[in-house]
């Protein structure tokens, strides 16, 4: 893995595979499940199959903070220079909903996929330790962020998710609901051996 660049709110990480056609860029989620501390994700859905680039947002503010159009820019330079045809974006919760802001940002991302997308994270109270430091929000509703190729938006079934549900329908998106799941949805889908079922729909 190599960092390609980091400041006290973003990182932006690489790991290529040689002659790979396919670049993913993997947005981080909030990190609650390793004490706050904020990782790439996605390493082993990833893991030879696409070059990757990795975002985290070290200070949770959503993609409110800094020039995060840049870093993705940057991002997709990378795997474009590095020989990829087609970017795809892909995240979970936090980093779900940089994936659809890349999808908005940059239209040559021919697919988002989004696991429980917050459409508006600063109306939810799970998020308010973060949020409630917020500045300047930029990206008050990413649902109706305007996409050139509708992201696929996967969401649980149960769980406090339903204003993200409603918000991202309200919007025209197409949702998909899995029963017996909530927020940790990927990790879910996992366990129950659905998750590469799942991806390969799409891959």
């Amino acid at each position: 893995m190599e960092t390609i660049y980091e400041d006290e709110q973003y990182f932006v990480r690489q790991e290529l595979v040689e002659g790979s056609q396919l670049g993913v860029i993997a947005f981080a989620g909030i990190g609650y499940e390793l004490g706050g501390v904020q990782l790439e994700e996605f390493c082993n859905t990833l893991k030879g199959r696409a070059s990757a680039a990795f975002i985290g947002d070290i200070k949770r503010s959503w993609w409110n903070n800094g020039r995060i159009e840049d870093l993705i820019g940057e991002a997709l330079a990378v795997l474009r220079n590095s020989g990829v045809t087609v970017v795809q974006a892909l995240g979970n919760s936090m980093g779900a909903s940089g994936a659809v802001l890349a999808c908005h940002l940059f239209p040559d991302i021919s697919r988002t996929f989004a696991f429980v997308p917050q459409a508006n994270p600063y109306a939810d109270r799970r998020w308010m330790k973060y949020t409630s430091e917020i500045e300047t929000i930029r990206w008050q509703n990413f649902a109706a962020l305007p996409c050139a190729n509708m992201p696929s938006l996967f969401f649980g079934d149960t769980g406090p998710d339903e204003l993200h549900v409603n918000l991202f329908r309200e919007a025209g998106h197409d949702v998909r609901i899995f029963e017996n799941c909530g927020h940790k949805l990927a990790e879910q889908l996992k366990e129950r051996g659905e998750y590469e079922a799942l991806l390969n729909e799409f891959w």
